[in-house]
């Protein structure tokens, strides 16, 4: 009965872990750029209990049904599957529930007026002012994109029809699917190049748990932020040129202008996923 409980706790605090992860990144990332509050207590004490069943049924099985040499072997696999899930579940299963936010209801007017550049996709349009438009989902019923409601107060018809062209990008080239893959790579090569300098953190012998934090940390962390960024980087000028070829490179040029403008400059700025106005503007007029 003792190591029942032993192994619900471990697992709990697993769960547990991860959500509050989760939600630092979420707090962190909101102040940078605004996006939807899709955070919900009923959805979050879910994810806890979900992930809580699966670690738990886990190490059950690797207390009860494997030798003790091979469990670490087994730990690690899981450890690594474990991760992809949870970031397959970010890419795949999260978008659904977007989509049921009352703050979000899907524009069919949109629909049928840019019809022929979303050739199928579902617009979603959000009642704030966020200033930006999102391609969210991997899954086929779960694809959309989402629309702010100042874009489309302040944009023309012929602008918007540019910034929907570049998400209709992101969804019909599986950019998304893309990323998902560029993050286990990421995850695999912190894991790889953890696991080869462990027995070099653990001949150290000073503070052992602080420098497993810190090389976990960088191995984990830095390739997990810069890998999937750079990659970023790259799907946004593919969907720029995606859209200068569902519209035409003027109107795509134009879009991100007045996206700039709207949003004060941050456009031109650029960030880790996004290159600078300048950079994309010669992109789309090489392309």
């Amino acid at each position: 009965m003792r190591l029942h409980i032993k192994i619900f706790a471990i697992s709990f605090f697993w769960a547990s872990s991860f959500i509050l992860i989760k939600l630092l990144v979420y707090v962190i990332g909101r102040k940078k750029i605004e996006f939807p509050d899709f955070f919900s207590w009923k959805s979050l004490f879910f994810e806890i209990i979900v992930l809580t069943v699966v670690c738990n049924t886990f190490f059950f099985l690797i207390n009860n049904f494997f030798e003790q040499k091979t469990q670490t072997l087994y730990v690690h696999l899981f450890i690594l599957f474990f991760i992809s899930i949870v970031r397959f579940y970010s890419f795949a299963i999260e978008p659904i529930i977007v989509f049921t936010n009352k703050k979000i209801i899907r524009d069919i007017n949109v629909e049928d007026k840019y019809k022929k550049i979303l050739n199928g996709i579902r617009v979603y349009r959000y009642k704030g002012n966020l200033s930006n438009a999102y391609a969210i989902g991997v899954l086929n019923f779960a694809k959309g994109i989402i629309i702010s409601q100042d874009l489309v107060d302040k944009m023309s018809s012929y602008e918007l029809s540019g910034i929907i062209g570049h998400e209709v990008g992101h969804l019909k080239k599986k950019h998304l699917f893309k990323l998902y893959l560029s993050t286990i790579f990421a995850i695999l090569l912190g894991y790889t190049l953890f696991m080869y300098y462990s027995p070099y953190i653990e001949s150290l012998n000073y503070n052992i748990h602080l420098l497993r934090g810190l090389f976990g940390g960088i191995f984990y962390g830095l390739p997990l932020w810069l890998i999937p960024s750079l990659y970023q980087r790259k799907l946004e000028l593919e969907a720029d040129e995606y859209s200068a070829q569902l519209t035409s490179k003027d109107c795509i040029i134009s879009s991100l202008k007045k996206l700039d403008t709207i949003t004060r400059g941050a456009v031109s700025k650029g960030g880790d996923t996004h290159p600078k106005l300048k950079y994309r503007i010669n992109n789309v007029l090489r392309s």
